[in-house]
């Protein structure tokens, strides 16, 4: 027998936006949400992979191409959406080098992306949901920026801001109507992990206590659920899922 839904679809109807959707926790995000209802937006620096991901999704898909390293480029994108209802802030990458290794451009171009291109892909969302009936804002943070990890450093400070930024964002902006939360992930089988070499992987695994790596539709789930009409208590907080990472 054919599976029947038999509860209503969270975000049927609602216009949700999800930038880096090309990675691992994007493409999960963009079909999780699709199978809420949602109607898509997608947004990433790969045009190629955007189309491969709207053609894998079937279904009618708003994409935008753009670079969160640059300011024009967020500023023109952002110029292209008219209205959302769920802005998933999904965007980043890391370089991974020790602090004394780090060149002034390397450092910069992190923090542009994870931090000041985030901060600028949120505000300008806020601004259009503040405009209508409101909206959800989730930043996706890492479990890095409560921890240390060698070669991490800046990749670290670049979520810690962004986990501030979520808890003064979240208290301006509710009384305006814009929720906004973070999720902070461990790790996960995305490709910021598929390119590790065995042994420094064997000693992230080693600090995880569940010995369990997190799968994309996890956190897509959970992203899903939190930013549902039953989650609305979650204003300016962090989540964090790590599997016990910080256990240790």
């Amino acid at each position: 027998m054919a599976f029947e839904r038999t509860t209503p679809q969270k975000f049927k109807g609602r216009r949700v936006a999800i930038s880096g959707a090309c990675g691992g926790f994007g493409q999960a995000m963009a079909r999780e949400f699709q199978s809420e209802g949602a109607q898509l937006m997608l947004l990433d620096r790969d045009p190629e992979r955007l189309r491969q991901l709207r053609s894998e999704l079937s279904a009618e898909v708003n994409l935008i191409t753009y670079d969160q390293s640059d300011e024009a480029s967020v500023t023109a994108a952002l110029s292209q959406v008219e209205a959302v209802d769920v802005f998933v802030n999904n965007a980043g990458y890391t370089v991974r080098k020790p602090l004394l290794e780090f060149q002034h451009g390397e450092m910069r171009k992190l923090l542009d992306v994870d931090l000041y291109g985030a901060m600028q892909m949120a505000i300008g969302m806020a601004r259009i949901m503040v405009r209508q009936s409101g909206g959800v804002i989730v930043n996706i943070a890492s479990q890095l920026a409560f921890a240390s990890e060698p070669d991490r450093g800046i990749y670290s400070v670049a979520k810690a801001g962004l986990v501030q930024f979520t808890k003064n964002a979240g208290r301006e902006w509710a009384s305006q109507g814009v929720r906004t939360f973070a999720i902070a992930p461990g790790v996960a089988e995305t490709d910021m992990t598929a390119n590790l070499s065995d042994s420094a992987k064997a000693n992230l695994m080693a600090k995880v206590f569940s010995n369990k790596l997190i799968q994309p539709e996890e956190i897509a789930r959970m992203t899903c659920f939190l930013s549902s009409d039953d989650a609305s208590c979650f204003v300016g907080q962090t989540i964090i899922v790590d599997s016990g990472y910080l256990l240790h």
